[in-house]
């Protein structure tokens, strides 16, 4: 373990502090045979890979005893996103108040202000907070604070390497977002892709998404809020290339 520094923001660093043991590993293994009215054996000192895999995978409650600390120095408002999760989450994150810190002034201080954030979450929580905020709709900057984290946690525990990833390919291919990506979405056909405008940097990305949202989410080049200007509008829907209206989609051919 060591303070991993994002290459692409370089005011995000992530540190893993805290996980669990093979005892703990033995523990969740006693209560979830407990459930089925049978006891652990004392000459048991490990458990199987593959029976961890199943019990992730299964998300049965016993997981819940599983916990992962992290402390992350990120962006303030970064933070704010992560504090919205907190079911099976912890969070610990240093004051901003004036007469707690000589840094800067708290009433002035920008949202971009570099803030230390220790969050404690168990595995199911660590699980639903990869299925969110690594969906390609999440903040750039957040994604990639929990893209570290999941890393982190795969390098020493591979049986999590197939669960913590978006929901949407958690759920093979399956999407429930309000506005989805279009990462599995098709026009009539296989061999047409739908994704963000890779030619987009971030901060013209999230220029984009905000206009939509202030406009209910319809498309903010259209004059009129209809199903058809419904982000992502129709002319994009129908259109076999090219980019949409207000330039964050674009949809592609793919050659077979």
């Amino acid at each position: 373990m060591g303070i991993i520094q994002s290459e692409k923001f370089p005011n995000i660093k992530v540190e893993m502090i805290n996980s669990p043991s093979e005892k703990t590993w033995l523990w969740v293994k006693e209560c979830t045979l407990n459930t089925v009215g049978k006891k652990l054996k004392s000459s048991t000192n490990s458990v199987d890979f593959e029976w961890k895999k199943k019990l992730l995978s299964c998300e049965h409650s016993p997981i819940r005893e599983l916990w992962f600390g992290f402390r992350l120095n990120i962006p303030y408002w970064v933070s704010v996103h992560l504090v919205r999760h907190h079911v099976g989450f912890n969070h610990y994150v240093q004051t901003q108040r004036n007469d707690r810190q000589q840094k800067y002034d708290r009433s002035l201080a920008p949202q971009g202000e570099t803030v230390s954030h220790i969050i404690s979450l168990n595995a199911q929580a660590l699980m639903q907070l990869a299925h969110k905020r690594l969906c390609l709709q999440a903040s750039p900057e957040t994604r990639e604070v929990v893209r570290l984290m999941c890393n982190e946690v795969v390098k020493q525990y591979p049986e999590f390497k197939e669960l913590l990833v978006s929901l949407c390919v958690y759920r093979n291919g399956k999407c429930t977002e309000m506005f989805p990506c279009g990462k599995f979405k098709s026009n009539q056909s296989n061999t047409t892709r739908v994704s963000v405008n890779p030619e987009l940097t971030s901060e013209e990305e999230q220029e984009i998404r905000k206009a939509i949202k202030d406009n209910g989410g319809y498309c903010p080049c259209a004059i009129s809020k209809t199903d058809e200007t419904l982000c992502m509008c129709k002319d994009f829907r129908d259109m076999k290339e090219g980019k949409c209206h207000c330039g964050l989609y674009v949809k592609t051919h793919v050659k077979d």
